[in-house]
C-alpha cells in the first residue's frame, strides 16, 4: 500500500511540474506578444515621424533617423516616401541629401507617381531641376498615363513646363484623359 501511495504521489508531482511548466510557457508567450506588438508600434511611430520630418523639411531630424537605421525607402499607406514628400514641399536641400544617401530618384507611389511628377504638379521648379539633373525619367508615366509635363501643364506651372520641354520632355506622350 505504501508503495502505491508513493507512486501516486510521484505521478501527482510530475503532473504538477508539467502544469507549472505549461503555465510558465504560457506566461512567457503572453509577455512576448505585447513586446512584439510594442516593437511594431514603435517602428511604425518612427516611420511616421521620419516621414513627417521629411515633409516639414527638417534635414537634421531626417539625417538623425537615417543614422538610427530607418529605411530611406519607408513609405506611408499611399506609397509616398521621404523623397516624394520633400519634393512636394519644395525642400531642395533635403531632396539632394536623400538622393545623395541612395534614395531612388524614380521610385513611384502606389499610383505610379515619381518625385518628378509630384514636384511638377506642385510647381516646385528648383526641385524639378535637381531631380532632372540627378537622372529622373523626364517622360515617366503614372498608372493613368500622366507625365510630369502633363501634370505641370494642368496646374499652369509655366516655368516647370518650359524647363521640362528644354530638357527632353515629350509633349506627344498620350494620357488616358
Amino acid at each position: 500500500m505504501a508503495h502505491a501511495a508513493a507512486s501516486i504521489k510521484k505521478v501527482r508531482e510530475a503532473d504538477l511540474d508539467e502544469k507549472e511548466k505549461n503555465l510558465e510557457r504560457d506566461r512567457k508567450k503572453q509577455r512576448k506578444i505585447p513586446r512584439e506588438r510594442m516593437e511594431r508600434k514603435r517602428k511604425s511611430d518612427s516611420n511616421a515621424s521620419f516621414l513627417r520630418a521629411a515633409r516639414a523639411g527638417n534635414l537634421d531630424k531626417v539625417v538623425e533617423y537615417l543614422k538610427g537605421g530607418i529605411d530611406i525607402n519607408t513609405c506611408n499607406q499611399n506609397g509616398l516616401n521621404a523623397l516624394h514628400l520633400a519634393a512636394k514641399e519644395g525642400h531642395v536641400g533635403l531632396v539632394q541629401e536623400l538622393l545623395g544617401r541612395g534614395s531612388s530618384v524614380d521610385s513611384a507611389t502606389k499610383k505610379g507617381n515619381t518625385a518628378l511628377h509630384i514636384a511638377s504638379l506642385a510647381g516646385q521648379a528648383e526641385v524639378v531641376k535637381v531631380l532632372v539633373k540627378e537622372g529622373a525619367n523626364i517622360n515617366a508615366q503614372s498608372q493613368n498615363g500622366f507625365t510630369p509635363l502633363y501634370m505641370a501643364a494642368q496646374e499652369n506651372h509655366i516655368d516647370v513646363v518650359k524647363y521640362l520641354l528644354e530638357n527632353g520632355a515629350n509633349q506627344s506622350t498620350a494620357t488616358e484623359d
